[in-house]
């Protein structure tokens, strides 16, 4: 079977019967990812312990380990805790990682680059301090990456350590099959024959962990927790100059119960080779093996008794209302140790924010937020909750028109809403209800105020005209020049007759064009078709004559 966890641990009360090897090679910290700048050109000399990721030609990727590395010193020859170092222009190896021995340096750089042979090598990660006493157990260091600068070429990564296995149980029979947590080998440049593999190559991966706290052996056990071997540099010498292949990776580390070595176990801890110039009889250049594990006895498997408790303990979010359609959100992360890394709110209709704090405006509907918290250490936890943005229409209804002392029902409408008031209350049955019947005295404009359980309200009014039997009409007596026009006008009705009919252009409008040759006393019988109210009122238009002065004649 091929696990795929870093750490592995079977905590058994009787027999561990293994059906299958257990292989956590290259489950540990990873090795550094080569880097080709495409460019290639002489970039000798390089010989910092440390450079910025942007300086990724000059140097090549430190391998993982227990160390926390920032981009601005993750590159260069210097190791970072058990993580090789990584090849310097131009072209050395990088070095190997480690676990409890010293992982091997890379190779020099490129000799054609002169002062032969000059020491940048990638440097092999430190051996981890460990003893019976302080009882720990580590991951297998990374590799460091060579530097490269070659196009098309294998990029040259240093090879990932090993992972931990840990096996608690009374009896272990293996039925011949093994332990394993070897280092990677570096990755090793592969191209067709026509093409050079010049590049400086990477180191190996450090042996993992094992741990074997059991009371007997059934049968022999194997256990292998071996370092990775440095990539070979197989590029033409004679042409291109000798450069750095890897170094090779550390043994790891075996820990058991008893305090002898068990006679039925076979424990392989050794170091990884080094890379060799395969097109230079097998030199070295500069390139170092691993070295080799070490084995510890009287192991007291370190368990922590404390119950598991999770950092993030709960998660709130605290709403209100801004407006009826915007939300102010108001996160609330309560961890146990170490504080909330970022927030993440999901709003339910699309729309997302990553601050603590935020609002959001939202079309009328039923949605749900939620809001995903993340601590330093990658874990989350969630909180949803359902939120309603106002669906609160209204209308107060289309203008009316009623008779003196008669009434009308408002014919308003709404959709969301559960209060309302109407106003002026005085000439309403009830101010507080959707469709009151109003009689007022006089023409009057009533407002409605329509609201909602959530703090929404809308205002909307409506004319009601009050027609009275004393609203009748008509244009007061004029005088009007001979041979001049005038318009006529009535008002209070729904139809208008107009007598004498033949000086006017439409006598059955309310306010036609007169054109009088003399005075003429006009009359209008108007109609109220909806107060059933008919009325006839006059008026006398003079008609004023020319008058002669001093032999004109004036107006």
């Amino acid at each position: 079977m091929e696990i795929k966890e870093e750490v592995l641990v079977l905590n058994v009360q009787d027999t561990v019967s293994l059906l299958a090897n257990i292989d956590v090679s290259g489950k540990g910290f990873k090795g550094g990812k080569g880097f080709s700048s495409g460019v290639p050109a002489l970039n000798c000399f390089q010989n910092n312990y440390h450079y910025p990721q942007s300086s990724n030609a000059s140097a090549g990727q430190k391998g993982e380990s227990i160390a926390t590395i920032s981009p601005t010193i993750n590159y260069g020859k210097g190791s970072s805790a058990n993580g090789g170092g990584g090849g310097v222009g131009h072209n050395s190896g990088g070095g190997g990682g480690s676990n409890s021995g010293s992982g091997g340096f890379g190779g020099y750089q490129l000799d054609n680059c002169g002062s032969s042979p000059f020491d940048n090598r990638g440097i092999g990660g430190r051996p981890l301090v460990n003893s019976e006493a302080l009882n720990k157990v580590f991951l297998g260091g990374g590799g460091g990456a060579g530097q490269a600068d070659n196009p098309g070429n294998t990029l040259p990564d240093g090879g990932n350590g090993g992972g931990i296995v840990i096996i608690i149980c009374d009896k272990l029979k293996t039925n011949n099959n093994k332990i394993i947590s070897n280092g990677d080998n570096a990755i090793a440049c592969s191209v067709p024959p026509s093409s050079d593999c010049h590049d400086g190559m990477g180191g190996g991966g450090a042996g993992g962990s094992v741990l074997l706290s059991i009371n007997q052996f059934l049968d022999n056990t194997a256990t292998e927790i071996k370092g990775g071997k440095g990539a070979d540099m197989t590029g033409s010498v004679p042409l291109g100059g000798r450069i750095g292949g890897g170094g090779g990776g550390s043994g790891g580390l075996f820990f058991f119960k008893g305090s002898t070595v068990p006679a039925n176990t076979v424990n392989t801890i050794t170091g990884g080779a080094n890379g060799i110039l395969t097109q230079d009889a097998g030199s070295s250049w500069g390139a170092t093996p691993g070295q080799n594990g070490l084995v510890f006895q009287n192991l007291n498997i370190p368990i922590n008794n404390i119950p598991f408790r999770p950092n993030i303990d709960s998660v709130r979010i605290k709403d209100s209302l801004i407006t009826c359609d915007n939300f102010d959100f108001k996160g609330l992360g309560y961890t146990n140790t170490n504080p909330v890394a970022s927030w993440q709110w999901f709003f339910g209709d699309g729309g997302t924010a990553n601050t603590q704090n935020t609002s959001h405006t939202y079309a009328p509907g039923f949605y749900t937020v939620k809001l995903v918290v993340t601590d330093i250490n990658g874990c989350k936890d969630s909180i949803s909750r359902n939120i309603t943005a106002s669906i609160l229409t209204m209308d107060a209804g289309p203008n009316d028109t009623i008779c003196s002392i008669n009434s009308t029902i408002l014919q308003a409408t709404a959709n969301g809403a559960t209060q309302y008031t109407w106003t002026p209350v005085a000439f309403l049955n009830n101010p507080t209800i959707l469709n009151p019947t109003a009689t007022p005295p006089v023409t009057t404009m009533f407002y409605l105020t329509a609201s909602n359980a959530f703090g929404c309200s809308r205002l909307d009014s409506v004319l009601v005209t009050v027609r009275s039997a004393n609203a009748f009409s008509i244009i007061p007596p004029t005088n009007i020049c001979s041979t001049k026009t005038i318009q006529l006008n009535a008002s209070g009705g729904d139809l208008y007759v107009w007598q004498p009919a033949g000086s006017l252009n439409n006598p059955d409008i309310y306010n036609p064009t007169a054109s009088p040759s003399s005075t003429t006393t006009y009359s209008v019988q108007i109609t109220d078709t909806l107060c059933n109210n008919v009325q006839t009122l006059s008026t006398t238009i003079s008609v004023l004559p020319f008058t002669k002065y001093q032999g004109k004649q004036i107006k």
